[in-house]
């Protein structure tokens, strides 16, 4: 498999060539529980379950400075143990089904350092569903072209012409609705609280709280009933 590693203009003009449209996907809260990552490198031990899905609440809860947090966050992220961190449920077997459909994009807010061994997690767990249809996983990171550098999400979704998005974060929703994104999934896991930890769904934005309804958003209905892709299937 080959890891996507060429410069955003490059990337762009070289993705922008598929017939399908693109759809960027984000990570943490989306395809990852970050309460799972915490609870491994946290003082104590802690069970990811009783961690607050909030992380500016889990720092505040450990008495550490934001930064400080992500900082060791970050170095946790470079271990060995972080590849064993398992993905959101239904997540590889669906975008799978998506990747048969769409360009899937990741991009992460996720610093330099950390982008190689995310892509790592991503070929490990999403290589086989999405990376066989595709030839390749594309990860875009904060930081510079090494990393396919991204200023801000918005310049993601109006640089690809992205025609689908799913985030967490409200403040993405706005970037892709300026980007003219038709489809955008706002996810709120219903494990970590759903909308109950975020508020209202943005407007124009159709809510997801588990795999299962992002299917149903970006599927045709056709293929709904599919729950495992792979590239030999079609």
């Amino acid at each position: 498999m080959v890891l996507y590693q060429l410069s955003m203009s490059s990337s762009i003009e070289t993705i922008q060539q598929t017939d399908k449209p693109i759809f960027v996907c984000d990570i943490d809260s989306v395809l990852v529980d970050p309460r799972k990552i915490n609870a491994l490198w946290l003082p104590g031990e802690p069970r990811s379950t009783e961690l607050p899905a909030d992380e500016s609440a889990t720092a505040e809860a450990y008495n550490m400075d934001l930064q400080a947090f992500y900082r060791a966050k970050d170095r946790f992220l470079q271990s060995q143990d972080a590849l064993d961190v398992e993905p959101i449920k239904d997540s590889p077997d669906v975008l799978g089904l998506v990747a048969v459909f769409y360009t899937v994009v990741f991009a992460s807010a996720r610093v330099p350092a950390v982008h190689s061994h995310t892509l790592a997690w991503l070929e490990k767990y999403y290589g086989h569903e999405v990376g066989e249809l595709q030839q390749d996983l594309r990860l875009f990171t904060i930081g510079n072209d090494a990393t396919n550098f991204i200023d801000s999400k918005e310049s993601i979704y109006a640089g690809f012409g992205a025609a689908a998005m799913i985030d967490d974060k409200k403040q993405h929703h706005l970037e892709a609705k300026r980007a003219g994104v038709g489809k955008r999934i706002y996810y709120q896991d219903a494990n970590m609280g759903g909308t109950v930890r975020t508020g209202s769904t943005p407007k124009g934005s159709r809510l997801a709280a588990t795999f299962k309804d992002v299917k149903k958003i970006l599927v045709p209905k056709e293929f709904e009933d599919t729950v495992t892709t792979t590239a030999s299937q079609f």
